[in-house]
């Protein structure tokens, strides 16, 4: 089932963490969520994908268009946890890197 929550990260920024799967008739709400997380994120914007499950091309341009508005507003913006065929697909899609992802990936703790 596709679900977005966003909170405040305990060290500053926020997080959101999505779960389900991330395409063409998820995308759109994905979207609007973070278009308006970055429009008022300050610090940092952290986006936790250990609960999906799939994406496609759309969910990658979606995330790449979110990191462009955040760069521009000066807002860091990165992506942690994708494992599986979801890392592999940003990989192959050549945004893991410009996305933040590593080898020991871990998004920072979650305030609360």
């Amino acid at each position: 089932m596709f679900g977005i929550h966003v909170g405040p990260l305990a060290t500053g920024g926020t997080w959101v963490s999505v779960a389900g799967e991330l395409d063409l008739s998820t995308c759109p709400r994905l979207d609007e969520v973070l278009t308006a997380v970055v429009a008022t994120a300050t610090g940092r914007v952290e986006v936790d994908l250990s609960g999906v499950s799939f994406l496609d091309c759309r969910a990658v341009a979606t995330l790449v268009d979110a990191r462009n508005r955040a760069l521009r507003r000066g807002v860091r913006f990165t992506v942690h946890n994708a494992v599986g065929i979801v890392r592999r697909v940003l990989e192959l899609a050549g945004v893991a890197a410009a996305m933040g992802l590593t080898g020991s990936d871990r998004a920072s703790r979650i305030a609360g």
